[in-house]
């Protein structure tokens, strides 16, 4: 603490990072015991800074540098190309006139019910007003009221056959918006199975090792769940995994936040905080 007061984390990294835009840092230290006995500490801070794993004084990250190297650069170029499919397909032309298409056909069928509807309450009115003249004038025989009662299921078959058509346009299209809703769910789904296979693959490339001095890696160590995002990358796993491979016996650790409190708040500057309780 009294270092980052002074105002440097390390070589071309002042203290000031930490109260920028990207905000401030989790920190740890590690008080040790040598194999000969003496008493000392290491540091670590979490993640990276300013797109920095290794910074001169501080513990290097848990992961294999090698196979990383190897790992990540292919499967970042596999999940950029596979999302510029997806956003190009999403973003397409043909999809956009296709909505288009569809949005002008509901539109003229909404106006054409509503037409519809007016016509067939001014025929039902006038049949009303006819049915009334020929009561009043006593010619309301059983064949003139047949033929008003005709007149109006001939609305009635209007209304049926209208609807009917209307459907047969709107699942012609429906259709071929379920055939691009399954297409662009496929380009994202298949975006997902590969950047969840590169993290599986990043994760097993993260090696922890216990007093015993047994190895076993970041994703065989969560199974059968999945590490979430940054998992392995605290200062505490950073500390004590070196300390162990190092042949140093951990005695004591504290982890601490420096810096602008994160978006969600909740961090103190100086204060003590327990691990994550996901990671």
């Amino acid at each position: 603490m009294q270092q980052l007061r002074d105002g440097t984390i390390g070589p071309g990294l002042p203290v000031s990072i930490l109260h920028g835009a990207d905000g401030g840092k989790m920190f740890g230290v590690l008080v040790v015991r040598s194999p000969e006995g003496r008493v000392g500490f290491v540091k670590a801070f979490s993640g990276q800074l300013k797109q920095r794993w290794d910074v001169e004084g501080w513990v290097p990250p848990v992961f294999d540098r090698a196979a990383r190297a190897e790992l990540e650069p292919r499967g970042e170029r596999v999940v950029k190309h596979l999302t510029a499919r997806y956003e190009a397909f999403r973003d397409s032309a043909e999809r956009a006139e296709l909505h288009a298409a569809k949005r002008t056909l509901d539109e003229a069928h909404e106006a054409t019910r509503a037409e519809l509807k007016r016509v067939h309450e001014a025929r039902r009115l006038e049949r009303h007003r006819e049915r009334d003249e020929l009561k009043r004038e006593g010619k309301d025989t059983p064949e003139a009221m047949r033929a008003l009662d005709r007149r109006s299921q001939a609305d009635d078959t209007e209304l049926q056959q209208t609807k009917r058509s209307f459907k047969a346009e709107r699942e012609a299209i429906d259709e071929l918006l379920r055939r691009d809703a399954r297409r662009l769910n496929a380009l994202e789904r298949l975006r997902r199975i590969v950047s969840q296979v590169v993290s599986w693959q990043i994760y097993d490339t993260y090696l922890f090792v216990n007093g015993r001095g047994q190895q076993r890696s970041l994703r065989a160590l969560f199974e059968p769940t999945i590490p979430s995002s940054g998992t392995g990358d605290c200062a505490a796993p950073k500390l004590i995994t070196w300390a162990l491979r190092n042949g140093f016996t951990p005695l004591g650790l504290a982890e601490f936040w420096w810096g602008a409190p994160p978006p969600g708040g909740g961090r103190v500057e100086g204060s003590l905080f327990p691990a994550c309780k996901d990671k």
